[in-house]
C-alpha cells in the first residue's frame, strides 16, 4: 500500500539490540491509504545518516485499527523485531493478536512515551535513547 511521505513524522528514538547487534534508531509514523497507521524504523549509520531498516506495520485494508495502534510484521527476518523495540514508545499486547496469512501478529500501541526509560527492552547495554 502507498503512504503519503509528506505526513511521515518522528515520534521516538530508541537504542535496541536485534540478532546480537546494537542499533540507534528512530520510529516514524505515517498513514496507509486505508487510514491505518504505518510505523517504520530507521537506523543511524556509521556515516551519521538515517537509513530505512524495517517497516514495522502491516496494513489489512479490511480491518480498521484504532489510531495509535498497528498490527506488527512478525515473520521472516523481522520475527521478534517489534518485541525487541518494546519500551519507551511501543507497547506490544501480550493478549491481542491478529490472524494473518497463517500467523498470529501482535497488536502494538505507539506513543511519544509510555515510561521514562530511554531503553528498549530488547537487549542489555543499550543505554538511554538520544533525545
Amino acid at each position: 500500500m502507498k503512504t503519503t511521505e509528506m505526513t511521515r513524522r518522528k515520534f521516538g528514538s530508541v537504542r535496541f539490540r536485534f540478532l546480537g547487534v546494537g542499533y540507534q534508531g528512530r520510529l516514524l509514523v505515517s498513514k496507509y491509504a486505508t487510514g491505518n497507521d504505518r510505523v517504520d524504523l530507521e537506523i543511524r549509520t556509521a556515516y551519521k545518516t538515517w537509513e530505512p531498516y524495517a517497516q514495522l506495520s502491516v496494513d489489512v485494508p479490511s480491518l480498521y485499527v484504532p489510531e495509535g495502534s498497528f498490527i506488527a510484521r512478525d515473520w521472516g527476518v523481522q520475527k521478534g523485531l517489534v518485541q525487541s523495540l518494546q519500551g519507551k514508545h511501543l507497547k506490544v499486547s501480550s493478549r491481542i493478536t491478529y490472524p494473518y496469512q497463517g500467523s498470529h501478529l501482535p497488536v502494538v500501541k505507539w506513543a511519544r512515551s509510555f515510561d521514562k526509560s530511554g531503553t528498549a527492552l530488547g537487549g542489555k547495554d543499550t543505554g538511554p535513547s538520544p533525545q
